[in-house]
């Protein structure tokens, strides 16, 4: 509680809405310097349908001394989204807790996860289609869900109507679900691949057999993901919107997974450094290149393989190493001394 009360050296919040307007807000009365981090797409919703919003975000930034991106891709959107020049903000990357999210050398289980919210934005009915296309072709591998969202009833729904083997029921759910312009579109790959010439097959292969291979973990707290990440070998993440900087792709590859995601967004940045270790979809095609993909990363998975993406997964992105250049104010110096006490915002 003294953080709260005393005058800290520096005030970190995230975002350039919500909590950051009233941390930027107070630290400025108390004069005390300002670093505010953002993804650039977590205002990408709000930002576009109101004014308001706008207007809040750039009362943030004009409050802050230190505005940072992630990435360039981050920068980029938020110079878009609050009308700023480029300089303004500094690009830091993300720091993950390197004492969670690391990899032991063990084995592991031909298991394939994708962690994130449960919506089909980012992908997890394309996941499920893909795997059912893989158990059909005579993968032998689990697959886990791990979060939760909007589309969870849904998406098991699906899982369920697969497993029955029901081709009109899977039918009736996708057009359930495709009740907008743009989910019809996100559920499309969905449709051609259950529907079409092998989706009879697929279906009637899989009949009874296909939901006990598929698990949907929930929400879960940050030591419960690194634990299933050390379990799984393939984390993917098969986005159909673009992605600013996906925290779980560099905390799964932390974990010693290997992945595979759209290269839409600031997600290319990520696949570009590690191109060893992950693999780039076809946006156009996604479905076939998970079923390309994934077994080809499940065979290429070994534990030394792990061990060595881990560690330097977490030597680019330990908080150690990140902290400073967080803190440090590379526009002024002389404004800013280093911080011996921080109040973070979050």
């Amino acid at each position: 509680m003294d953080a709260i009360y005393d005058k800290p050296d520096l005030v970190i919040a995230n975002h350039f809405l919500h909590v950051a307007h009233g941390a930027t807000l107070a630290a400025t009365l108390r004069e005390v310097p300002t670093v505010v981090v953002s993804h650039g797409t977590d205002m990408e919703y709000a930002c576009a349908a109101s004014a308001v919003a706008r207007g809040m975000a750039r009362e943030t930034l004009a409050r802050t001394t230190k505005p940072v991106a992630l990435n360039e891709t981050a920068r980029r959107r938020l110079c878009e989204l609050l009308d700023a020049p480029a300089e303004r903000f500094a690009v830091v990357p993300v720091g993950i807790d390197t004492d969670v999210f690391r990899s032991f050398d063990e084995p592991r289980a031909p298991r394939v996860v994708q962690v994130g919210r449960l919506l089909l934005d980012k992908g997890p009915h394309l996941t499920i289609a893909a795997f059912a296309h893989l158990l059909h072709d005579g993968l032998d591998a689990e697959l886990e869900l791990i979060g939760d969202g909007p589309d969870r009833t849904s998406l098991q729904a699906l899982v369920q109507a697969i497993d029955t083997g029901d081709r009109e029921s899977a039918r009736r759910l996708l057009v359930r679900m495709a009740d907008t312009t743009d989910r019809s579109r996100l559920l499309a790959p969905v449709a051609h691949s259950l529907f079409g010439d092998k989706g009879a097959d697929v279906l009637r292969a899989l009949e009874g057999r296909f939901a006990s291979r598929v698990r949907f973990a929930g929400y879960l707290a940050p030591a419960e993901v690194a634990a299933r990440l050390r379990r799984a070998r393939v984390c993917v993440l098969p986005s159909m919107v673009p992605e600013c900087y996906p925290l779980t792709l560099i905390e799964a590859m932390a974990s010693g997974c290997l992945i595979q995601a759209s290269p839409l967004g600031g997600t290319a940045e990520i696949l570009a450094a590690y191109e060893r270790e992950a693999w780039m979809m076809d946006p156009e095609r996604p479905i076939f290149s998970l079923v390309s993909g994934i077994p080809r990363a499940l065979r290429r998975w070994n534990a030394n393989l792990a061990m060595d993406l881990s560690d330097r997964v977490r030597g680019r992105h330990e908080w150690r190493g990140i902290a400073p250049s967080l803190c440090r104010n590379e526009r002024t110096p002389s404004e800013l001394p280093p911080p011996m006490r921080a109040s973070v915002w979050s």
